[in-house]
């Protein structure tokens, strides 16, 4: 399967510089798999050696709220994007300002706050009628009483923070309600989800493949990830 042409369909061919906020290992395949399609690379990231920045062909040292590292990755770079959604969403709008930016800082924003991006699902798939297009059943916890309310399906389940929760990071396994009220007092979180445990491999992103959209509106799948 090819791969998704980073900038071909925005006006920004092969020669060009790509900008990228992270310098994880997320960045870096972003930055291998840019080069070899042509394209220049530059990494904003604050280590000094982050994998991404090892491997680009510019790695400007900052922060992604820092000015004047953001006014240096619009100098170099002709389209920029990020390699995962924790990032300074008002650091995308800047960018977008002055370079074609994507994903677009709203659609970084809701990618922030599961229970947002996890509504927006939902929405989705309703509209769509869709039902592979809904996230897996979950509830919103903003008090206590979300908790008690929570459906049975729900358990056992994962307790999630809705926000900078990733790779297993502010979440743990509830078996009941109960529990679920001892972990929200001991996190002190006001903003958590619920959700119902699943099987491996279901879910919108149960097949390990990447999903994008064309500018033109039609939908793209990138190269399957490896397990």
């Amino acid at each position: 399967m090819n791969m998704i042409l980073p900038g071909a369909t925005l006006g920004v061919p092969p020669g060009n510089t790509l900008g990228v906020l992270g310098g994880g290992q997320l960045g870096r395949m972003f930055v291998h798999a840019a080069q070899r399609m042509g394209y220049f690379t530059a990494v904003l990231d604050a280590d000094p050696i982050s994998p991404a920045g090892a491997a680009s062909n510019y790695h400007i040292q900052g922060s992604t709220d820092d000015e004047a590292a953001l006014a240096q990755l619009m100098q170099r770079c002709a389209a920029i994007t990020t390699e995962f959604e924790n990032v300074s969403a008002p650091a995308m709008v800047t960018l977008a300002a002055q370079r074609v930016v994507s994903p677009s800082a709203a659609c970084v924003a809701v990618a922030q706050n599961r229970i947002e991006e996890k509504t927006r699902l939902a929405q989705i798939a309703q509209k769509t009628g869709n039902p592979h297009a809904a996230p897996v059943k979950f509830v919103a916890i903003e008090k206590m009483s979300d908790i008690t309310s929570a459906p049975d399906d729900c358990f056992p389940g994962l307790l999630k923070t809705a926000t900078l929760g990733y790779d297993g990071k502010g979440q743990t396994k509830v078996k009941h309600a109960l529990s679920s009220e001892h972990r929200v007092q001991e996190t002190g979180q006001r903003a958590l989800r619920v959700r119902a445990a699943c099987a491996l491999g279901s879910g919108v992103l149960g097949g390990g493949g990447a999903w994008g959209r064309w500018p033109d509106g039609d939908a793209a799948r990138g190269a399957q990830c490896a397990p």
